[in-house]
């Protein structure tokens, strides 16, 4: 059994961000066979989390309290933790839900199940709170009905169940809108690409696939934006990626943004492609970008002619630039798949979850059309259809109706509608 890596909002307590980045360091991880855990939880459930540490074996325990040292660049940390894993274990609660740093840990662990699907999510379920939707498919022990719930998931983050197994990729049916990325990228007049869609779509899976298609041995740096990223929290994110000191606090704001875009352009120097993920949650009510994100974006676009490498922007809403910038934008909507690639999905997530080759039949198919094109609805539905067979839930639709009902709530809950386009949705929903 490998080492475990613990991180929880306990590292970020009085919500401050580190001040200045020490030397940077490698994780002293002694590598084994099986890899190693990171645990995500919330410091409120620390007496739980405790008990599953000891079953998971001290010695081999990474603590936050003893293990990340003040002034360390948590984000990075993080994203490196979560990349060098085999395992991810969430400890669920009411708390760890509310705790804004085990969402980041979650929504990394997700995006690297999505690259790796080798990549193993345990979910231990403390109380009675309500599991999100991303998180159903791996619901693996509940505390609060099996005692020996903790044991359980100890027992499956240890063990490896042979070598790792190929699995058919998720990427189908994009080649129009690769198509449409690589005419922009082509175009000397833009330097932006603005992927725009639905949440859950597969804007950061098309982008990164654009990016590999494009560049041999592409270095793709992402920046996970949130409404907090403008200021100092967009400075820290962006010197953290680039590796250069953070300013320390009570820096002035015209000296964070120059910052900012030193760390911007030192990373593009260095043939990074940036990502700016989440771009929604910068946009005002009419759509328009917060300043600070908008100056890192004019000024990579505007960078030497020879570092010709655009920048990709995800939103769930289409941003509305200025007219100077909007000339440099390339704009790509990100739809729908036709029913027989989400029948793809449907296969390769089931045959992953049962560790056997699920092949489609026509009840499978017949099934996809229910899906409406929507790669992230085949995911999800992927263990109904192990559990259940496909001629069972097309007879009982139930099931895929509730599923459609949680995704339609997700993508209200994530795509930032303005106040008057939620009272419109009001409306609409009492009709």
């Amino acid at each position: 059994m490998g080492p475990f890596f613990v991180l929880g909002d306990a590292l970020f307590r009085k919500g401050a961000m580190p001040l200045r980045r020490p030397p940077k360091k490698r994780f002293p991880i002694r590598r084994t066979s099986s890899g190693y855990a990171f645990v995500s939880y919330s410091s409120k459930d620390w007496p739980v989390v405790k008990k599953l540490l000891e079953a998971l074996t001290a010695d081999r325990v990474w603590v936050d309290k003893r293990n990340v040292e003040l002034g360390d660049a948590l984000p990075e940390k993080i994203e490196t933790g979560i990349a060098e894993a085999a395992t991810y274990i969430l400890v669920l609660s009411k708390s760890s839900l509310e705790s804004r740093w085990v969402r980041y840990e979650s929504h990394m662990a997700t995006i690297r199940h999505l690259e790796d699907a080798n990549f193993r999510i345990l979910v231990l379920k403390i109380d009675d709170c309500v599991v999100p939707l991303r998180f159903r498919p791996f619901l693996y022990a509940d505390l609060a009905s099996d005692s020996s719930a903790l044991q359980s998931v100890a027992r499956a983050a240890a063990s490896r169940e042979g070598p790792a197994a190929l699995y058919r990729r998720h990427f189908v049916n994009r080649s129009e809108d690769l198509g449409r990325i690589e005419a922009h990228v082509g175009d000397p007049d833009k330097s932006v690409v603005c992927l725009h869609g639905f949440y859950g779509i597969g804007k950061r899976t098309l982008a990164e696939e654009s990016i590999r298609r494009t560049w041999q041995s592409p270095r793709i740096t992402t920046i996970e934006l949130s409404s907090a990223h403008h200021g100092a929290r967009l400075s820290a994110s962006l010197c953290a990626a680039a590796g250069i000191p953070i300013p320390p606090d009570g820096t002035a704001g015209i000296e964070l943004r120059r910052i900012s875009l030193l760390a911007a352009e030192r990373l593009v120097e260095r043939r990074h492609v940036l990502i700016f993920d989440h771009f929604e949650h910068l946009l005002d009510d009419e759509g328009k970008p917060h300043e600070d994100i908008l100056a890192v974006i004019d000024h990579v676009a505007a960078l030497n002619p020879s570092f010709k490498v655009p920048c990709y922007v995800l939103s769930r809403r289409t941003p509305r630039f200025p007219v100077a910038t909007t000339l440099r934008v390339g704009f790509v909507q990100v739809g729908g798949m036709d029913s027989q690639h989400i029948v793809t999905i449907l296969e390769s997530e089931a045959s992953r979850i049962s560790r056997t080759n699920f092949t489609a039949g026509p009840a499978l198919r017949s099934l996809a059309e229910h899906l409406f094109g929507y790669p992230l609805a085949g995911r999800l539905a992927a263990p109904l259809v192990v559990k259940y067979p496909p001629e069972y839930l097309l007879n009982n639709l139930a099931h895929i109706t509730s599923l459609k009902r949680d995704i339609a709530e997700a993508i209200l809950a994530n795509t930032g509608f303005t106040n008057e386009q939620e009272r419109v949705l009001q409306i609409l929903g009492r009709l």
